[in-house]
């Protein structure tokens, strides 16, 4: 009775601690996607990590997106180890700080990875405000360039967009959009519209790019940076430094 009373204790211990264990990883429901049209989306990155909620239990899908932001989000497509991480930072980091005010230092390995993948180059990070907005035909430049689909973007000709507004598009951005849109990541609105001046809010950040990842995934693409791909991490304890070792 002795053992059998041992054996039930640990059971109950080990349910227990199952039972504990579960809420972390139970999906989050945040309180104001209940009914918006981007609410599958919003989740989808949030399970993915890439996009987090607020402290009082919200997404806010409809607030605007800041520049530092959408590149923040558009960096972590990326699967890259930390030792990588470390390396692009040895290489880029000096010119992201000098490029960018310690206001934004919480985004400087971010924006390393940026500059290491060509989402934006030194130059435009000069020019950016990052703490400004970003319109959709901006972002869709820099979400094609993420997922490393600009030599296609280019290829592709202007008659190809077929929206009522395709003429107000930037002429440097039509290819990133008409590549977008062929492979469904942007469609119009009601009224065949790409709108490309307007904002980019937390919602239509976060449908473009669940739907790049999806893409990606159907291709079996991983986003990596080539460059770096040799990198490893290696921990332990050093015991012997000589000359050449």
């Amino acid at each position: 009775a002795s053992m059998r009373k041992k054996i039930e204790v640990v059971l109950l211990a080990l349910v227990l601690a199952i039972s504990c264990a579960v809420p972390a990883f139970a999906a989050t429901t945040y309180k104001d996607l209940t009914g918006h049209w981007a609410k599958t989306y919003l989740e989808d990155l949030a399970g993915r990590g890439l996009m987090t909620g607020y402290s009082d239990g919200t997404m806010r899908p409809d607030s605007n997106m800041t520049t530092c932001q959408l590149l923040v989000l558009l960096s972590r497509m990326y699967s890259l180890t930390d030792a990588q991480k470390a390396v692009i930072e040895d290489d880029y980091g000096t010119a992201v700080q000098a490029a960018v005010d310690s206001s934004s230092s919480w985004a400087y390995e971010n924006l390393d990875i940026c500059l290491a993948a060509g989402i934006v180059t030194a130059d435009e990070l000069k020019t950016l405000n990052l703490s400004g907005s970003v319109n959709k035909e901006e972002f869709a430049l820099f979400l094609t360039r993420a997922m490393q689909l600009s030599d296609e973007a280019a290829s592709l000709p202007a008659s190809s967009l077929t929206y009522q507004d395709a003429a107000s598009i930037t002429e440097v951005c039509r290819g990133s959009v008409a590549e977008l849109a062929t492979l469904g990541i942007v469609k119009g609105n009601t009224k065949n519209q790409f709108l490309p001046a307007s904002s980019v809010t937390r919602a239509v950040a976060a449908t473009m790019i669940s739907r790049a990842l999806d893409y990606l995934e159907a291709q079996k693409v991983t986003l990596t940076l080539a460059a770096y791909a040799g990198y490893t991490q290696t921990e332990g304890i050093l015991t012997a430094v000589s000359d050449d070792t």
